[in-house]
């Protein structure tokens, strides 16, 4: 399923918008983002986790719409939420809020001991990584092929959040370079061309 979300990127946003082939780090990112996530501790997913499925009813904090839920990485909603559509945190937010999520991930025994935060912290900038190369693709395709509109003018705001999180990984440098050189420039030549 990681790989199927990750391939919406070539397909869509790169193949059917852009026109624009991917670059030659392509599959080895998409097998090292894999591998950051098979290596979490595996818990209940929303894959839709953000403030529009959260509901206060009589001081109650509820969840709806998750029909997609599905077992998989523990870090998968909190970059939902932290990296999502209404916001972006700074690096030291968004590291602040990741600590926070890991201790008490720890206590709670969802994650081992034995995982230190730093490794815990890459693998959240590495599912960010993933998931917003997902949501490219989907905005994409919700554009191309179920004609809905307003999903285009959302895309500068989650390259933002892979440019954040590519950042954050050396192994990524050579593929952070070309979203940098070559996807967003032709990224915002297109949308100057469409909107």
């Amino acid at each position: 399923m990681l790989g199927r979300e990750l391939d919406l990127f070539p397909e869509w946003c790169l193949s059917a918008w852009l026109t624009l082939p991917p670059p030659d780090s392509w599959y080895a990112v998409r097998e090292q983002l894999i591998q950051h996530a098979l290596a979490q501790p595996v818990v209940t997913v929303h894959r839709d986790f953000d403030a529009m499925n959260l509901m206060v009813h009589e001081q109650q904090l509820f969840m709806i719409d998750f029909q997609d839920a599905v077992a998989g990485p523990l870090s998968y909603d909190l970059i939902s939420l932290l990296r999502g559509r209404y916001c972006r945190f700074s690096n030291e937010q968004f590291g602040d809020f990741v600590e926070a999520f890991y201790h008490q991930a720890r206590s709670d025994g969802r994650l081992s001991s034995s995982v230190d935060f730093a490794t815990f912290l890459t693998q959240c900038h590495a599912m960010a990584a993933q998931r917003t190369l997902k949501v490219l693709g989907i905005f994409c395709r919700l554009t191309l092929r179920d004609q809905k509109s307003g999903y285009l003018e959302r895309l500068p705001h989650f390259l933002d959040h892979l440019e954040d999180s590519l950042s954050h990984l050396t192994e990524q440098a050579e593929f952070a370079e070309w979203v940098n050189r070559s996807l967003r420039p032709a990224i915002m030549q297109r949308l100057a061309e469409v909107l």
